[in-house]
């Protein structure tokens, strides 16, 4: 680009001593003509060299214009070298960072579980492997969903979400780790509505803003509250403001702590762990969605992200056990098996099973069976399992990006019809009910038709 813009300058500067000599020989040959004569040489002669001094006044304007323009985008280049660096040496000490500490935990319980331990022990272990392999598990998950935004191969499926209902989740989902913390987790809404939301992109959203909350928030309150409001234009906007405690952010990062693998603390002994792309994410998805993240932060006093979406109320079917469709994950007993069968008979569609260990390849599996149906409901049920495995199935069905959001029950073979609502350990883990076999034909229709209104 330089040595272009300098050759453009030296062929101006040939045309313009050519034109120059040529205006001293034309000078020289006024000398030899007659008075009369001269007087309309000189004004012919004249008038072509106020012409060519205009052409080349222009000329040189639009040289040094042209000069300006490739120093600033030689300038705007080298700025943009300058981040790319800095963004792959993030990115090499963060990810090397985060990587080998979870799997430093893998390998360290690993070893360690194959010589003799108490039972205690062994649990203490097994709970350290299972953290991080989770730890590693959602790293890898935010890279490869940046890389699909990256390569916009994301897109936007709406399906009904209340505002209650999602919020709530919210908070279900990230109370223990709140409770670690000894934080509170507050929640306000100024009404509930029936949105038309892609419910998958907005928990991403909403997860990576609390969970930045909790990580840097070292003590006191995240105070959650969601307002729907109608605009002047008629349109409504859908507000959710995360409001914490913590150590603040400096008002000269508010642009750069969206960029990814950007974190307030970047030293090697910052406090919060994270690979610095749950907020790239969120923004990202945001404006994918035709939102925006505002922030208001104070360094020492705390920071509000401020998630606002322009949404419309859901105008389609609710869910009615025509439209309903049935999964079932997991290999349970013979009066389990027999309990899918009563639900399974209710709906039209055939129903979608996982027996024993799922391939990796599931959730894509389950989505385009949603979408092949066509359906407005579906319930997912769980075969009695492993917490860890429980956890992973519904982390991986939450990356999914399914058409549309199950009601998650899990099954129990008990005696007892039990409560509608899981124990908080399952809610913990997003499961909405549990579902006894003991419950007959008519509570068990009555109880699911609930469920999915």
């Amino acid at each position: 680009v330089q040595l272009a813009g300098a050759w453009a300058i030296v062929q101006a500067a040939r045309h313009l001593r050519r034109d120059l000599s040529q205006l001293g020989q034309q000078a020289g040959a006024l000398g030899t003509q007659p008075v009369p004569a001269l007087g309309q040489q000189a004004s012919r002669e004249l008038l072509q060299l106020q012409a060519k001094l205009a052409a080349m006044t222009e000329l040189q304007q639009e040289l040094v214009q042209e000069r300006r323009l490739r120093e600033a985008r030689l300038q705007e280049l080298e700025q943009q070298h300058s981040r790319d660096d800095d963004s792959r040496q993030r990115f090499q000490s963060l990810i090397t960072h985060e990587l080998r500490t979870p799997l430093n935990g893998i390998m360290g319980s690993v070893q360690i579980l194959g010589g003799e331990l108490s039972a205690q022990e062994r649990q203490d272990h097994l709970r350290l492997l299972n953290r991080s392999a989770q730890t590693l598990n959602q790293l890898l998950n935010q890279v490869i969903l940046l890389n699909q935004l990256d390569r916009q191969q994301i897109r936007i499926d709406q399906v009904a979400a209340d505002i209650s209902v999602l919020l709530g989740r919210l908070v279900k989902r990230f109370e223990q780790a709140a409770q670690q913390k000894q934080l509170s987790l507050a929640l306000s809404l100024n009404q509930d509505a029936s949105l038309a939301l892609d419910t998958t992109r907005m928990n991403q959203v909403l997860d990576a803003l609390l969970d930045n909350a909790i990580r840097f928030t070292p003590s006191g309150t995240i105070q959650i509250s969601s307002q729907l409001s109608e605009q002047a234009d008629g349109t409504l906007l859908w507000r959710v403001a995360i409001r914490d405690t913590g150590i603040g952010i400096a008002p000269e990062l508010h642009q750069d702590i969206f960029r990814a693998f950007m974190q307030v603390d970047d030293g090697s002994n910052r406090s919060a762990e994270g690979g610095g792309l749950g907020l790239t994410i969120a923004s990202r998805l945001m404006r994918l969605m035709q939102g925006q993240i505002l922030l208001d932060s104070t360094p020492g006093v705390g920071s509000t992200f401020t998630m606002q979406l322009p949404v419309q109320l859901w105008q389609g079917r609710l869910s009615t056990w025509e439209d309903t469709g049935v999964m079932v994950l997991g290999h349970g007993t013979v009066v389990l098996e027999s309990l899918v069968q009563r639900v399974s008979r209710w709906t039209r569609y055939p129903v979608w099973r996982a027996q024993h260990q799922l391939p990796v390849d599931w959730p894509a599996q389950v989505r385009e069976w949603q979408r092949t149906h066509c359906m407005v409901g579906c319930l997912l049920l769980l075969m009695p399992m492993l917490d860890d495995e429980r956890q992973w199935l519904l982390n991986e069905l939450q990356q999914a990006g399914l058409p549309v959001w199950p009601r998650i029950i899990q099954l129990i073979e008990s005696d007892s019809t039990g409560p509608d609502w899981a124990d908080e350990q399952l809610q913990a883990q997003g499961v909405d009910y549990q579902l006894s076999t003991a419950l007959d034909d008519r509570e068990l229709h009555v109880r699911l038709t609930n469920w999915l209104a």
